[in-house]
Protein backbone atom coordinates (compact mmCIF):
# COMPACT_ATOMS: atom_id res chain seq x y z
CA UNK A 1 0.00 0.00 0.00
CA UNK A 2 0.84 3.35 -0.28
CA UNK A 3 1.41 3.78 3.31
CA UNK A 4 3.70 0.67 3.64
CA UNK A 5 5.57 2.40 0.45
CA UNK A 6 6.37 5.51 2.15
CA UNK A 7 7.51 3.94 5.43
CA UNK A 8 10.13 1.59 3.21
CA UNK A 9 11.09 4.54 1.40
CA UNK A 10 11.72 6.72 4.14
CA UNK A 11 9.20 9.57 3.16
CA UNK A 12 6.62 9.80 5.62
CA UNK A 13 6.79 12.18 8.41
CA UNK A 14 4.99 10.14 11.14
CA UNK A 15 7.88 8.30 12.07
CA UNK A 16 9.97 10.30 14.10
CA UNK A 17 13.60 8.98 15.57
CA UNK A 18 14.69 10.60 18.62
CA UNK A 19 18.34 10.05 20.29
CA UNK A 20 17.94 10.45 23.75
CA UNK A 21 21.52 10.22 24.58
CA UNK A 22 20.99 14.05 22.86
CA UNK A 23 17.91 14.91 23.59
CA UNK A 24 17.04 14.05 27.10
CA UNK A 25 16.36 16.66 29.47
CA UNK A 26 13.70 18.69 30.57
CA UNK A 27 13.27 20.67 28.13
CA UNK A 28 13.71 18.17 25.33
CA UNK A 29 10.54 16.17 26.61
CA UNK A 30 8.67 19.57 26.99
CA UNK A 31 8.93 20.00 23.49
CA UNK A 32 8.20 16.48 22.52
CA UNK A 33 4.88 16.88 24.78
CA UNK A 34 3.96 20.23 22.56
CA UNK A 35 4.62 17.94 19.03
CA UNK A 36 2.40 14.70 20.30
CA UNK A 37 -0.68 17.54 19.89
CA UNK A 38 -0.30 17.50 15.93
CA UNK A 39 -2.38 14.43 14.07
CA UNK A 40 -0.40 12.31 11.80
CA UNK A 41 -0.52 13.51 8.14
CA UNK A 42 -0.18 10.43 6.27
CA UNK A 43 -0.82 7.20 8.56
CA UNK A 44 -3.51 6.64 10.67
CA UNK A 45 -1.06 6.41 14.04
CA UNK A 46 2.33 8.46 14.37
CA UNK A 47 5.32 6.89 15.74
CA UNK A 48 7.84 8.40 18.06
CA UNK A 49 10.79 5.96 18.45
CA UNK A 50 13.13 7.19 21.64
CA UNK A 51 16.60 5.48 21.01
CA UNK A 52 18.65 4.66 23.66
CA UNK A 53 15.86 5.58 26.52
CA UNK A 54 17.64 4.77 29.42
CA UNK A 55 20.05 8.16 29.18
CA UNK A 56 16.71 10.58 29.68
CA UNK A 57 17.44 12.20 32.75
CA UNK A 58 15.12 12.21 36.05
CA UNK A 59 13.38 15.37 35.68
CA UNK A 60 13.27 14.85 31.37
CA UNK A 61 11.28 11.05 32.43
CA UNK A 62 8.89 13.26 34.88
CA UNK A 63 7.68 15.68 32.63
CA UNK A 64 7.41 12.99 29.90
CA UNK A 65 5.21 10.53 32.42
CA UNK A 66 2.09 12.18 32.43
CA UNK A 67 2.42 12.00 28.05
CA UNK A 68 3.14 8.38 28.51
CA UNK A 69 0.34 7.15 30.79
CA UNK A 70 -2.24 9.46 28.48
CA UNK A 71 -0.99 9.68 25.23
CA UNK A 72 -3.38 10.84 22.43
CA UNK A 73 -5.34 8.12 20.71
CA UNK A 74 -3.17 8.38 17.39
CA UNK A 75 0.31 8.30 18.60
CA UNK A 76 2.33 5.15 19.72
CA UNK A 77 5.96 5.96 21.49
CA UNK A 78 8.33 3.15 20.90
CA UNK A 79 11.49 3.18 24.16
CA UNK A 80 14.28 1.23 22.44
CA UNK A 81 17.21 0.55 24.71
CA UNK A 82 19.67 -1.93 25.46
CA UNK A 83 19.95 -1.59 28.92
CA UNK A 84 16.07 -1.75 30.22
CA UNK A 85 17.04 -1.67 33.89
CA UNK A 86 18.09 1.76 33.82
CA UNK A 87 14.56 2.93 32.73
CA UNK A 88 12.32 4.04 36.02
CA UNK A 89 9.83 1.70 37.27
CA UNK A 90 7.58 4.60 36.41
CA UNK A 91 8.23 4.23 32.87
CA UNK A 92 8.59 0.13 32.51
CA UNK A 93 5.14 -0.49 34.04
CA UNK A 94 3.33 1.62 31.66
CA UNK A 95 4.97 -0.06 28.68
CA UNK A 96 4.67 -3.68 27.00
CA UNK A 97 7.99 -5.33 26.53
CA UNK A 98 9.70 -7.22 24.03
CA UNK A 99 13.14 -8.32 23.89
CA UNK A 100 14.84 -8.61 20.39
CA UNK A 101 17.40 -11.52 20.42
CA UNK A 102 20.63 -11.68 18.53
CA UNK A 103 20.20 -13.01 14.89
CA UNK A 104 21.96 -16.53 13.92
CA UNK A 105 24.85 -16.90 11.96
CA UNK A 106 22.97 -18.21 8.85
CA UNK A 107 20.05 -15.60 8.17
CA UNK A 108 22.61 -12.90 8.79
CA UNK A 109 24.79 -14.22 5.99
CA UNK A 110 21.82 -15.14 3.64
CA UNK A 111 20.58 -11.10 4.14
CA UNK A 112 23.91 -9.68 3.97
CA UNK A 113 24.38 -11.65 0.99
CA UNK A 114 21.35 -10.56 -0.69
CA UNK A 115 22.02 -6.81 -0.05
CA UNK A 116 25.72 -7.34 -1.72
CA UNK A 117 23.46 -8.55 -4.77
CA UNK A 118 20.91 -6.42 -4.75
CA UNK A 119 23.45 -3.00 -4.42
CA UNK A 120 25.99 -4.80 -7.04
CA UNK A 121 28.63 -5.26 -4.40
CA UNK A 122 31.15 -7.92 -5.10
CA UNK A 123 32.06 -9.92 -1.67
CA UNK A 124 33.90 -12.90 -1.30
CA UNK A 125 32.36 -15.75 1.32
CA UNK A 126 34.86 -15.46 3.65
CA UNK A 127 34.56 -11.97 4.30
CA UNK A 128 31.14 -12.11 5.08
CA UNK A 129 32.33 -14.79 7.39
CA UNK A 130 34.35 -12.18 9.37
CA UNK A 131 32.14 -9.45 9.07
CA UNK A 132 29.06 -11.93 10.54
CA UNK A 133 31.62 -12.82 13.64
CA UNK A 134 32.56 -9.49 14.30
CA UNK A 135 28.75 -8.16 14.40
CA UNK A 136 27.72 -10.72 17.20
CA UNK A 137 23.98 -11.05 16.14
CA UNK A 138 24.02 -7.66 15.52
CA UNK A 139 22.56 -7.31 11.94
CA UNK A 140 23.15 -3.38 12.19
CA UNK A 141 26.96 -3.59 13.62
CA UNK A 142 26.88 -6.10 10.30
CA UNK A 143 25.80 -3.67 7.84
CA UNK A 144 27.76 -0.94 9.04
CA UNK A 145 31.02 -3.02 7.99
CA UNK A 146 29.46 -3.48 5.08
CA UNK A 147 29.22 -0.01 4.42
CA UNK A 148 32.69 0.33 5.08
CA UNK A 149 34.39 -2.17 3.31
CA UNK A 150 32.17 -0.97 0.07
CA UNK A 151 33.48 2.20 0.27
CA UNK A 152 37.23 1.51 0.97
CA UNK A 153 36.72 -0.93 -1.76
CA UNK A 154 36.01 1.96 -4.23
CA UNK A 155 39.73 2.85 -3.85
CA UNK A 156 40.89 -0.46 -4.91
CA UNK A 157 41.66 -1.80 -8.28
CA UNK A 158 39.30 -5.03 -8.49
CA UNK A 159 36.40 -2.91 -6.95
CA UNK A 160 36.01 -6.34 -4.69
CA UNK A 161 35.55 -6.61 -0.91
CA UNK A 162 38.00 -9.36 -0.42
CA UNK A 163 39.47 -11.22 2.65
CA UNK A 164 42.85 -8.54 2.39
CA UNK A 165 40.45 -5.79 2.33
CA UNK A 166 38.18 -7.10 5.10
CA UNK A 167 40.96 -7.76 7.37
CA UNK A 168 42.93 -4.62 6.80
CA UNK A 169 39.83 -2.02 7.17
CA UNK A 170 38.61 -4.37 10.12
CA UNK A 171 41.83 -4.44 12.67
CA UNK A 172 42.04 -8.48 12.31
CA UNK A 173 45.25 -10.05 12.04
CA UNK A 174 45.90 -11.93 9.10
CA UNK A 175 48.73 -13.74 10.29
CA UNK A 176 47.10 -16.44 12.73
CA UNK A 177 48.63 -14.61 15.59
CA UNK A 178 45.84 -15.46 18.52
CA UNK A 179 45.81 -18.99 17.41
CA UNK A 180 49.56 -19.07 17.64
CA UNK A 181 49.48 -17.84 20.63
CA UNK A 182 46.78 -20.47 21.49
CA UNK A 183 49.13 -22.88 20.88
CA UNK A 184 52.00 -21.24 23.37
CA UNK A 185 49.29 -21.42 26.24
CA UNK A 186 48.95 -25.06 25.34
CA UNK A 187 52.95 -25.77 24.90
CA UNK A 188 52.95 -23.67 28.55
CA UNK A 189 56.03 -21.70 26.89
CA UNK A 190 55.69 -17.95 28.12
CA UNK A 191 58.62 -17.10 26.25
CA UNK A 192 56.91 -18.00 22.89
CA UNK A 193 53.47 -16.38 23.81
CA UNK A 194 55.83 -13.03 25.21
CA UNK A 195 57.44 -12.95 21.60
CA UNK A 196 54.14 -13.55 19.85
CA UNK A 197 52.60 -10.23 21.22
CA UNK A 198 55.62 -8.50 20.68
CA UNK A 199 55.39 -9.38 17.01
CA UNK A 200 51.79 -8.18 16.88
CA UNK A 201 53.02 -4.92 18.83
CA UNK A 202 55.43 -4.29 16.30
CA UNK A 203 53.85 -5.28 13.11
CA UNK A 204 50.76 -2.48 14.10
CA UNK A 205 48.53 -4.92 15.10
CA UNK A 206 45.66 -3.00 17.28
CA UNK A 207 45.76 -4.39 20.71
CA UNK A 208 42.61 -4.07 21.51
CA UNK A 209 41.09 -6.28 18.19
CA UNK A 210 43.88 -8.57 18.49
CA UNK A 211 42.14 -9.09 22.47
CA UNK A 212 39.54 -9.79 20.83
CA UNK A 213 40.71 -12.50 18.99
CA UNK A 214 41.81 -14.20 21.33
CA UNK A 215 39.15 -14.01 23.34
CA UNK A 216 37.07 -15.81 20.34
CA UNK A 217 39.87 -18.52 20.08
CA UNK A 218 39.90 -19.38 23.44
CA UNK A 219 35.88 -19.58 24.15
CA UNK A 220 36.36 -21.68 20.77
CA UNK A 221 38.49 -23.94 22.58
CA UNK A 222 36.48 -23.83 26.02
CA UNK A 223 33.21 -24.90 23.74
CA UNK A 224 34.65 -27.71 21.91
CA UNK A 225 36.64 -29.08 25.72
CA UNK A 226 32.95 -28.60 27.04
CA UNK A 227 31.57 -30.75 24.75
CA UNK A 228 29.88 -28.09 22.60
CA UNK A 229 29.95 -28.16 18.45
CA UNK A 230 30.42 -24.34 17.62
CA UNK A 231 30.01 -23.87 13.84
CA UNK A 232 32.92 -21.75 14.19
CA UNK A 233 35.66 -24.53 15.23
CA UNK A 234 37.82 -25.84 12.59
CA UNK A 235 39.74 -28.79 12.58
CA UNK A 236 42.65 -26.97 14.11
CA UNK A 237 40.85 -25.63 17.00
CA UNK A 238 39.57 -29.04 17.51
CA UNK A 239 42.72 -30.11 17.61
CA UNK A 240 43.89 -27.76 19.94
CA UNK A 241 41.67 -27.94 22.58
CA UNK A 242 42.81 -31.88 22.91
CA UNK A 243 45.76 -30.27 24.64
CA UNK A 244 44.11 -28.72 27.46
CA UNK A 245 42.29 -29.85 29.92
CA UNK A 246 38.93 -28.51 30.70
CA UNK A 247 39.86 -26.59 34.18
CA UNK A 248 42.42 -24.99 32.68
CA UNK A 249 40.78 -23.40 29.82
CA UNK A 250 38.26 -22.04 32.39
CA UNK A 251 41.49 -20.65 34.75
CA UNK A 252 42.82 -19.16 31.19
CA UNK A 253 39.60 -18.21 29.97
CA UNK A 254 39.21 -16.10 33.44
CA UNK A 255 42.14 -14.37 32.92
CA UNK A 256 41.54 -13.07 29.51
CA UNK A 257 38.17 -11.99 29.71
CA UNK A 258 38.45 -8.69 31.12
CA UNK A 259 41.45 -7.77 28.47
CA UNK A 260 38.98 -5.16 26.44
CA UNK A 261 38.88 -2.93 28.94
CA UNK A 262 42.12 -3.30 30.22
CA UNK A 263 44.07 -3.05 26.81
CA UNK A 264 41.58 0.49 26.42
CA UNK A 265 42.62 2.29 29.26
CA UNK A 266 46.61 1.04 29.99
CA UNK A 267 48.97 3.42 28.90
CA UNK A 268 51.25 0.78 27.25
CA UNK A 269 48.67 -1.37 25.14
CA UNK A 270 50.23 -5.07 25.37
CA UNK A 271 50.64 -5.26 28.92
CA UNK A 272 47.50 -6.37 29.79
CA UNK A 273 47.93 -9.12 27.16
CA UNK A 274 51.34 -9.88 28.04
CA UNK A 275 49.99 -10.21 32.38
CA UNK A 276 47.29 -11.98 31.35
CA UNK A 277 49.76 -14.99 29.01
CA UNK A 278 52.13 -14.82 32.37
CA UNK A 279 49.35 -15.29 35.18
CA UNK A 280 47.64 -17.87 32.60
CA UNK A 281 50.80 -19.76 32.66
CA UNK A 282 52.82 -19.02 35.92
CA UNK A 283 49.81 -18.63 38.32
CA UNK A 284 48.60 -22.00 40.15
CA UNK A 285 46.18 -22.10 43.07
CA UNK A 286 47.91 -21.77 45.97
CA UNK A 287 47.80 -24.94 48.88
CA UNK A 288 49.44 -23.99 51.97
CA UNK A 289 49.98 -27.15 54.13
CA UNK A 290 51.20 -26.77 57.06
CA UNK A 291 53.11 -29.69 59.22
CA UNK A 292 52.52 -30.93 62.47
CA UNK A 293 54.28 -30.26 65.19
CA UNK A 294 55.12 -32.57 67.71
CA UNK A 295 53.06 -32.08 70.93
CA UNK A 296 55.83 -30.74 73.87
CA UNK A 297 55.23 -31.81 77.21
CA UNK A 298 53.61 -30.11 79.78
CA UNK A 299 55.38 -29.40 83.05
CA UNK A 300 53.06 -30.17 85.94
CA UNK A 301 50.97 -27.72 86.92
CA UNK A 302 51.78 -26.77 91.12
CA UNK A 303 49.43 -27.26 93.30
CA UNK A 304 47.55 -24.37 94.40
CA UNK A 305 48.65 -23.15 97.39
CA UNK A 306 46.27 -22.14 99.79
CA UNK A 307 46.43 -19.34 102.20
CA UNK A 308 46.86 -20.04 105.94
CA UNK A 309 43.31 -18.68 107.64
CA UNK A 310 44.18 -15.43 109.31
CA UNK A 311 44.41 -15.42 113.41
CA UNK A 312 41.80 -13.99 114.95
CA UNK A 313 42.28 -10.47 116.51
CA UNK A 314 42.49 -10.41 120.14
CA UNK A 315 39.28 -9.88 122.15
CA UNK A 316 38.57 -6.91 124.63
CA UNK A 317 36.23 -9.17 126.21
CA UNK A 318 37.51 -10.46 129.67
CA UNK A 319 36.08 -13.52 131.10
CA UNK A 320 34.65 -13.40 134.58
CA UNK A 321 36.28 -14.87 137.03
CA UNK A 322 34.17 -17.93 138.75
CA UNK A 323 32.73 -17.80 141.65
Amino acid sequence: CDACRAVNEGRTTDIVEIDAASNRGIDDMRELREQVRYAPSQLRHKFYIIDEAHQITPAGFNAFLKTLEEPPANITFVLATTDPDKLPDTIASRCQRFDFRRIPREPMVEHIRAICLKEGLAIDDEAIEIVVRRATGSLRDALSMVDLLATSATSTETGRIDVTLTRRMLGISADGWALDLAIALADRDVTAGLAIIGHASDAGQDMRSFARQIGEVLRLLLLVRAGANPIEADGRVRELAGRFELAELLHINERFSELDFKVRTAGLAQLPIEIAVVGALVEQPAVVQIAPQPEQPRAPRPAPQRAAPASAPPSSWTTPPAE
